[in-house]
C-alpha cells in the first residue's frame, strides 16, 4: 500500500529538513506516535494497514514551525514546497558521474568531517617499548597463558591455544 499525497508531503518536508520522524514531531510539538502513524500507517483489528489523513492540528503545527513551506503546497499540493524558493534549489546539486569531462573531483565533493571520525586517535598515555624490560617472576607465576597469537607484516596470523 502506498502512502497517500497527503502523507508523502509531510514525508517530504521531513527529508528536506534533514530530520527524522521524531525529531519532526519534537520540533511540530506533536506526540512522536502521531508522526509515525501518519508515514507508517496503524493496524485495524483485521490486520490491515491503513493511513490516517493528518488532522488541521497537525498541518498547522508544521506551518507555524516551518513558516517558509507553501500553505497551498501543504494543504492542496499547488505550487513548490517553499514560499519563495523552487523546490530545486533546497536540494544540494549533484554530479554528472557520468560526464566526460566532469568540472569536479572526487576529493572536493566529500566534506573533512567524514573523515575526522576514521582517524586513528592518539592514545593518553604513550605506547612503552617492553622489549628490554624486566619482569616480576612473582607476579607472571600467578598467571597462565591461555594463547598466544602472533601478527604478521603481511596481514596473517597464527594463534596457539594452551589448556591444563
Amino acid at each position: 500500500m502506498s502512502l497517500p499525497i497527503e502523507n508523502q508531503r509531510i514525508k517530504d518536508i521531513i527529508f528536506q529538513e534533514k530530520l527524522i520522524p521524531a525529531t519532526f514531531a519534537d520540533r511540530i510539538q506533536i506526540d512522536r506516535a502521531t508522526i509515525i502513524n501518519l508515514l507508517r500507517g496503524r493496524t485495524n483489528k483485521r490486520n490491515e494497514v491503513y493511513f490516517p489523513e493528518p488532522s488541521e492540528k497537525v498541518l498547522q503545527c508544521i506551518l507555524d514551525t516551518f513558516p517558509d513551506i507553501n500553505p497551498d503546497w501543504l494543504y492542496e499540493g499547488k505550487g513548490t514546497m517553499y514560499r519563495n524558493e523552487k523546490m530545486s534549489s533546497r536540494i544540494p546539486e549533484l554530479p554528472d558521474l557520468f560526464a566526460e569531462n566532469p568540472n569536479y573531483t572526487l576529493k572536493d565533493t566529500v566534506t573533512s568531517e567524514y573523515h575526522k571520525e576514521n582517524r586513528l586517535k592518539t592514545p593518553e598515555t604513550p605506547i612503552q617499548n617492553i622489549e628490554n624490560q624486566q619482569i616480576d617472576i612473582q607476579k607472571v607465576s600467578e598467571k597462565k597463558i591461555e594463547q598466544i597469537v602472533l601478527f604478521y607484516s603481511d596481514g596473517t596470523c597464527k594463534r596457539w591455544i594452551y589448556s591444563d
